[in-house]
Parts: structure tokens; sequence; C-alpha cells
């Protein structure tokens, strides 16, 4: 039996992702702007790979993900969701909020 992905140290990292999009959004965004988010809705979020970037660059907000193929499948079987679900766990420990939703925003 598969084990259920329950932490993302578990999960794939890519550092060159992770790197681009916190270049994105330090270069979009002032420190000001970044420090003052209480809340990050990211539409679309597939299954959030890139998550933390979006930590790193938004010290202090929570975090909401919304996509709306949930359930397609990896070569592993694994889904968008469990996927998405691991990462945004990796919040609970910093007293933040992250949850993703599935389904039409």
């Amino acid at each position: 039996m598969r084990p259920a992905i329950t932490s993302s140290d578990r999960l794939p990292k890519s550092k060159e992702e992770i790197s681009f999009y916190l270049m994105l959004i330090e270069r979009g965004l002032s420190d000001a702007q970044r420090s003052a988010a209480d809340l990050v809705v990211d539409v679309g979020c597939r299954n959030w790979a890139y998550f933390d970037a979006l930590k790193k660059g938004f010290s202090q907000a929570h975090f909401l993900g919304v996509e709306l193929d949930g359930g397609r499948r990896y070569w592993n079987l694994y889904r968008r969701r469990d996927y998405a679900e691991g990462y945004a766990s990796s919040c609970e420990a910093q007293s933040r909020v992250a949850q993703c939703q599935f389904g039409d925003f």
C-alpha cells in the first residue's frame, strides 16, 4: 500500500522552480507589500509544488489554494490534491494557516 503524503519533507522539490517563483514575488512586490499581506489566494495552484516560495515571499501570510482539477493523478497514483495538502501541512509548525479547496472558483 502506498503511504499517504503527510509531510512536505516527503514531497519532491525543485530548488530552481522555488528560486524562480521567489524572484518573481520579490521583484513584483516591495518588502512592505509582502509583509502587509495577511492572506495570499493562489487560484489554479496545481499541486502547489512552488509553495515554499510563497512561504518565503510572504513571511506573515496565510494561504488559500484553489484548484479545479484536484483529482488529476500522477504516475505514482498520487493526486494533485495529495501533493497540495502535503505542502500545505508544512505551515502548521509555523502557526500559519494554509489550505486548498478543490472545485470551481
